[in-house]
């Protein structure tokens, strides 16, 4: 284009070029480490970040004024997403939005629960630290004796990150040679531990010296216990037609919020990932069947993002009052509707997932109508007898 600009990227991990087997990190393409990319924003040389569900919270820019958005957005995410171009700054008079995947109505229902005023249904029960931290005890992946050592190299005038790794080390070891399941469950709860302790210890003062040195044992070893790597899609510029992209004015409408309370319900923590045997073998029937008639590559790894998403139908309120009052074709009707606005939520977090499912009709058609039997024969099971 000419343009003296450059451009920025930012994503975590590495992606592979399918063709010539080249590597590309976000710090290989910028030329820098990626920790500096969010200042070198700041200045004049570059004016465009191009990211990968990044910087969608916490970033905070002021001179930002532009957002190109080409993913799903939905709840408390779009509203951290777009509130980027929040911050004012001498000389920004107003802010632009290019969305390519979200309606106004989109927009107006994520932003809508989070306008005027926002409670808690409950309080953060602050002795769920205690029941996290005996759920992970019992794994014996990490030991007292672990947790002395670290917290006798991190709290020392001059720590050394050799022998902070020393100790967190071998820990990830033994996590990597557990079970999968034990692998993805610790992990979870890891990770709540970490989050709830920071934003407990912000409010009042923990005295339980044995959870701090938990906390930084595990906030130092959550980044060595790797996630699983998937399939990225590379093939981009081939798929996609740039002469047929224009933008068109069809026509002008504003977003009306109306004020009021919204009770939400606090964070799970501890929850970890578990379901029971029969509902693990269940939903593995779902991923073998569709694999089988459809050449698909969902793995055993996708089984708590379906039952996340059977749990988010199921608690839906329209679908509840037809169960009541409606026929068979009716709630399967609504089922469907409900179905695949939780579907539609749930792209934030689950990208892969998503994919598979929606990319293929005969396979999204298939995956939805196995949801269905499951719901029906779930109610057929619990329904009380006359």
């Amino acid at each position: 284009m000419g343009s003296p600009y450059k451009a920025l990227v930012a994503f975590t991990a590495v992606v592979k070029d399918a063709k010539d087997g080249q590597e590309y990190t976000e710090a290989k393409m910028n030329g820098f480490p990626e920790a500096a990319t969010g200042d070198r924003f700041e200045g004049d040389e570059y004016r465009f970040l191009i990211v990968a569900s990044k910087f969608q919270t916490g970033f905070d820019q002021p001179k930002l004024v532009a957002m190109y958005v080409d993913k799903k957005l939905s709840g408390v995410a779009c509203v951290q997403t777009l509130s980027r171009l929040n911050r004012t700054t001498a000389g920004k008079e107003e802010t632009f939005v290019l969305d390519f995947e979200n309606t106004a109505e989109d927009i107006e229902k994520g932003f809508q629960p989070f306008y005027d005023r926002v409670t808690l249904s409950k309080e953060t029960d602050a002795h769920q630290l205690y029941n996290i931290r005996t759920d992970l005890d019992k794994f014996a992946i990490h030991e007292a004796a672990d947790l002395e050592a670290f917290a006798n190299q991190w709290f020392a005038a001059k720590p050394k990150v050799s022998l902070l790794q020393g100790v967190a080390n071998p820990v990830a070891k033994k996590w990597a040679v557990q079970p999968e399941e034990d692998q993805v469950d610790y992990k979870s709860k890891a990770r709540d531990f970490v989050k709830l302790y920071s934003f407990i210890s912000h409010l009042v003062p923990l005295r339980d010296t044995g959870l701090e040195k938990l906390f930084v044992l595990l906030r130092f070893l959550l980044p060595l216990l790797p996630a699983k790597k998937g399939e990225v899609p590379l093939e981009v510029l081939g798929m996609v037609d740039m002469a047929k992209l224009a933008v068109r004015k069809n026509e002008k409408k504003g977003i009306g919020l109306t004020r009021g309370e919204t009770k939400v319900d606090p964070l799970n923590y501890g929850g970890g990932a578990t379901l029971t045997e029969e509902e693990h073998e269940a939903l593995s029937k779902i991923i073998e069947d569709l694999n089988t008639r459809f050449n698909t590559s969902f793995t055993e790894d996708e089984i708590m993002v379906i039952k996340q998403l059977e749990k988010k139908i199921s608690e839906d309120e329209a679908l509840q009052q037809q169960l009541k009052n409606g026929s068979r074709h009716a709630v399967e009707a609504t089922f469907r509707q409900v179905a695949e606005d939780a579907f539609e939520d749930l792209v934030n977090s689950n990208d892969k997932f998503y994919k598979k499912v929606s990319n293929d009709p005969e396979v999204a058609e298939a995956f939805f109508s196995r949801l269905v039997e499951r719901f029906l024969e779930g109610r057929k099971q619990t329904r009380p007898k006359k």
